[in-house]
């Protein structure tokens, strides 16, 4: 028998990686539900794109996504799967965040470098390197903490769509075993960005 990949599993892929996953997942319960919801599509479409590293879909994701999180879906379930994909697109989006888009860490970087060209700032490059990591560091547990709730996040989708075929009368062990086939190939898949 399969069993749906649990949350320590899916920290294993990386952060496209678990987006797609949460994306299958999420497209899975339209197979459910009577008629199509276009808002799920759309995420579902946002989530692939991002994790496929088409930069386009990065280009006004967070407008586009927050949007779509302010119109109503058809039932309180789905609701919550919107909900949880809505958060895994932020949080993704968050996690690929660069130390050089924190103006802190810009500011601690570039006194770092004038201090490395001026002998006469070279007093400062100690307290500017230590600044420079601090900020580094910090941006490095941020990430993290947005890798561990996309993966939260994508567990309970997973555990939603299987909710939603008993409730909708399916076999959920076939759902079961098709996301366990999912989450190996994306395991398996080749490494790019994270």
């Amino acid at each position: 028998m399969y069993r749906t990949p649990n949350q320590e599993e899916i920290e294993r892929l990386p952060i496209r990686c678990r987006v797609a996953f949460a994306a299958r997942c999420a497209r899975r319960v339209q197979t459910f539900i009577q008629s199509r919801n276009d808002q799920l599509e759309r995420l579902c479409q946002l989530a692939e794109g991002f994790a496929a590293n088409n930069d386009s879909s990065l280009r006004g994701l967070e407008l586009e996504v927050r949007n779509l999180a302010s119109t109503s879906p058809i039932s309180a379930s789905l609701n919550m799967m919107v909900s949880d994909l809505v958060e895994v697109l932020l949080e993704a989006k968050a996690a690929e965040f660069k130390d050089g888009d924190d103006p802190g860490y810009a500011k601690a970087d570039r006194l770092v470098n004038e201090c490395c060209l001026e002998s006469d700032r070279y007093g400062l490059l100690n307290e500017a390197v230590a600044e420079r990591d601090y900020y580094r560091k910090r941006n490095q547990l941020l990430r993290q903490a947005n890798a561990h709730r996309i993966a939260q996040k994508a567990t309970g989708i997973a555990e939603a769509v299987i909710s939603a075929a008993i409730d909708a009368g399916c076999d959920d062990s076939f759902i079961s075993k098709e996301m366990r086939c999912d989450y190996e190939a994306l395991l398996a898949a080749p490494r790019g960005r994270p």
